[in-house]
């Protein structure tokens, strides 16, 4: 049936339903309408939230760093009295220029220091005798006999001077492994200076060459990874040239690609320093301002530096990146759901910050009000996430609504549904109606014609009167076929009817009921073949009832084979269950209606079309009967092939 009133589902759609979703339709625009009002403006509550906390963290970002620059200012003049200063934090470089000299105050590491000049040798006129020997005598080893004395001295800059010349003249004399151990000598002075170079660099670099020199290339690389590693943390106090020359050299050696690089921001304070050093020489810096202080542009990075000069002295302090995100509490594990601090200096660029401080929700703060070298934006971290974040009351009002949107359309769903399955069950009880009157139509005129000439005495003769009076019966037989049908159809649908299970033989019950049905087949032109496989089928079975579900059986494979004869009726079991088949070669079924033709009332549109006579409870009933049994009812057929219906029953213990 469900296939039946689908396809019939919209050819007259019931004015309730229509009305009912008409209602429905409305109260949810209504609904949706006033949630998006509700939505709309808790989400405008939600940027007001943000801006206020904008508002706060620009404020709190402008007190920090003012205070933090007024607290670099005071470091900077504590190391121009020459009072002793520690460096806060990473990412600041304090340096003091005087004269040629340069000192770095400790904490600072950079690649590479501007000022720094080759520095006299430590009593050069030690090395006069040997030196002499080195080169205008060319005897090396005896100059290496007077080098290997002075490495002796108690003044570290002459041993390390000494190491330097004996390991030379070991090289030059092809005594590469008693240079590598006087380098090896020399690299445990760590930062004594030779001649502006420390001594562990020197130890290095000639280390380096030895293994080049020898074309071993695994110590070759391993000594230049360490000098890359000792670049890259500045270890060693350098001038920009030997930097880069260093930096060349293990390019050349490593192949190109350096194990360990100094970071960019470091890279960055050694070339703001420089270009201010520089500025200063030249007279270009001003000195005169009371507060004198730039954001410099370096590396693709930018560079705060703060300087003092007096006496011909230059104290600079220098600050990156590294420093402003830790004052400002953005440094790696900040919370997310805090405003995000990005600073712009007057050039335009980006000194702190991810965030797109172009975002229409933000809050500025303009160098020219704060007084500090950058313009202050607070924005959101992930403005993108906030235009679609929703508080919690709107997340409850969206699943409220989407709850109530749900349970109005699975309502009218299932009223719709339920108002066109009782129009459809109408339209069938009605069909039924008609079917009914039809059959009982027919033998009622015959009774009542039949009856009218016996009682005016029409009838001719006696011959006559006893046909007559035989068809009266016949039909009257009929008649009360069709009231017991509808009647124990009734009793079976409302479950009121009364089985009584028994033990059967199937075969034996299907025989009789074929031996007692193919009277009135033969008189219709048909014939009931019968047959059995194997010995008895043992069932418990109402034997009434199940009689009455087979002669439906055969009586529909009758009435739908008109121009077929032969009705088959096979009965077979297995281990579990015994079958009754009935087989026909009439109009068959399509595939959409074999389910539907068990549901009571329901006939197929072949019966209609031919106008086969028939109530559509017959199949409804059968079904019944079967599922009382514990059994089922099936169907296969082809359209103008014909069908097969099967009774498969429980096998009973014999």
């Amino acid at each position: 049936m469900r296939s039946l009133i689908s396809t019939k589902w919209f050819r007259g759609f019931p004015r309730p339903v229509t009305l009912f979703a008409g209602i429905t339709l409305v109260f949810l625009a209504a609904l949706a309408w006033l949630s998006w009002r509700v939505i709309a403006q808790d989400r405008a509550v939600e940027r007001q939230r943000w801006l206020e906390r904008c508002e706060v963290a620009a404020e709190n970002a402008s007190a920090q760093l003012t205070r933090q620059l007024a607290e670099l200012q005071s470091a900077l003049a504590n190391a121009t009295a020459g009072r002793a200063v520690q460096i806060p934090a990473q990412g600041i470089a304090l340096l003091i220029f005087r004269g040629e000299s340069l000192e770095a105050t400790p904490g600072t590491k950079l690649p590479y220091y501007p000022a720094l000049r080759a520095a006299p040798e430590s009593a050069p006129d030690r090395f006069i005798a040997a030196e002499a020997l080195e080169f205008r005598e060319k005897q090396p080893l005896k100059a290496a006999a007077l080098y290997a004395q002075l490495r002796e001295h108690r003044d570290p800059e002459v041993r390390a001077a000494a190491l330097v010349r004996l390991a030379r003249v070991y090289r030059k004399a092809k005594l590469t492994a008693k240079a590598l151990e006087a380098y090896a000598a020399l690299a445990g002075m760590g930062s004594v200076m030779v001649e502006g170079d420390p001594a562990e660099m020197l130890a290095r670099l000639g280390s380096a060459e030895v293994y080049m020199e020898r074309s071993d290339a695994v110590a070759l690389k391993r000594e230049a990874s360490a000098i890359t590693a000792a670049l890259a943390e500045g270890r060693w106090v350098l001038r920009r040239s030997s930097y880069e020359y260093l930096e060349e050299q293990c390019r050349e050696w490593l192949g190109g690609a350096l194990s360990a690089e100094p970071p960019l921001e470091s890279l960055a304070l050694a070339d703001v320093a420089e270009t201010l050093y520089v500025q200063w020489k030249n007279g270009a810096l001003n000195i005169d301002s009371p507060n004198p202080r730039k954001s410099l542009w370096a590396r693709d990075r930018s560079v705060l530096a703060f300087w003092n000069s007096e006496d011909g002295q230059l104290s600079l302090l220098c600050a990156g990146p590294s420093y402003l995100k830790t004052i400002l509490g953005q440094a790696p594990g900040a919370e997310a759901n805090l405003p995000e601090i990005v600073l712009e200096d007057p050039e335009g660029h980006r000194v702190l910050g991810s965030a797109d401080n172009a975002s229409a929700l933000r809050v500025v703060r303009m160098a020219s009000l704060t007084g500090l070298p950058w313009t202050i934006y607070a924005v959101p971290s992930n403005p993108r996430a906030l235009a679609d974040r929703l508080s919690a009351q709107a997340k409850v009002l969206l699943i409220a609504l989407a709850l109530m949107i749900f349970f109005a359309l699975a309502a009218a769903v299932f009223v719709a549904r339920s108002i066109s399955r009782e129009l459809a069950v109408a339209r069938l009880q009605s069909d039924f109606v008609a079917a009914v009157s039809h059959e009982f139509r027919s033998p009622l005129t015959t009774i009542m014609q039949l009856s009218e000439m016996l009682v005016r005495g029409r009838v001719s003769s006696d011959e006559r009167r006893t046909q007559f009076y035989d068809t009266l019966l016949g039909e009257s037989r009929r008649l009360h076929g069709l009231v017991e049908s509808i009647l124990n159809f009734g009793r079976v649908e409302s479950g009121k009817y009364h089985y009584d299970f028994r033990a059967a033989d199937l075969g034996e019950l299907a025989h009789e009921v074929v031996e007692d049905f193919s009277k009135s087949a033969a008189e219709q032109g048909h014939s009931v073949e019968f047959r059995r496989d194997g010995g008895p089928l043992p069932v418990r079975a109402d034997r009434e009832a199940l009689g009455r579900a087979l002669r439906n059986l055969l009586d529909n494979a009758v009435k739908y084979s008109p121009e077929h004869p032969i009705i088959r009726v096979e009965v077979a079991g297995d281990k579990n269950f015994a079958t009754l088949s009935v087989r026909d070669r009439g109009l068959g079924i399509p595939p959409h209606e074999q389910k539907a033709i068990f549901t009571k009332f329901v006939r197929g549109a072949a019966a209609k079309e031919r106008s086969i006579k028939g109530t559509g409870i017959g199949l409804a009933m059968a079904q019944a009967i079967l599922e009382a049994h514990g059994g089922t009812i099936e169907v296969e057929s082809v359209p103008a092939e014909g069908s097969v219906f099967r009774m498969r029953l429980p096998r009973a213990e014999a």
